[in-house]
């Protein structure tokens, strides 16, 4: 892996949010790097927010799924699986891994207590493919493995 620096301003919709930003990221290539060091809006007070209704509208979910496998957790759109995964890439940038319980937390699938111990510390691998014949998306993993929090 290699260290990318970025120190520079900070521009969101053309509009200049600081003067000068400094970050540093690891990572195998430099298109890496730039996605890892690129500004996501917070997501959180929208996650926040739609999780609440989940219990008022079951129908209106932000992310649907056909089933709680994480290999078939089906997105209406790209964009929804493409966020997810991006998501997920800021947890093993900050936690050095990322567990199927954090997955299924950010697309409200339900879980169960052995989630939290199987997991990924890279998803390099990962990608986001349309489904044959329907209308939706799905991310495709690597293989979970156990978790070690040594």
């Amino acid at each position: 892996m290699y260290k990318y620096i970025y120190d520079g301003p900070v521009m969101v919709f053309n509009q200049l949010v600081t003067d000068r930003w400094v970050g540093e990221t690891l990572a195998v290539t430099k298109r890496k790097a730039r996605s890892n060091l690129m500004y996501r809006p917070p997501y959180r007070k929208y996650y926040d927010d739609r999780r609440r209704e989940r219990y008022d509208d079951d129908d209106d979910r932000y992310y649907r799924s056909e089933c709680t496998d994480f290999k078939n957790v089906k997105f209406d759109n790209r964009g929804d699986a493409e966020r997810v995964l991006a998501r997920l890439e800021d947890i093993i940038y900050k936690n050095r891994y990322v567990s199927l319980l954090d997955f299924y937390d950010l697309t409200g699938q339900p879980t169960r207590s052995t989630d939290s111990n199987y997991g990924w510390t890279n998803l390099d691998r990962a990608r986001v493919d349309r489904l044959r014949g329907d209308n939706g998306y799905i991310i495709h993993f690597p293989s979970p493995m156990p978790i070690d929090f040594d």
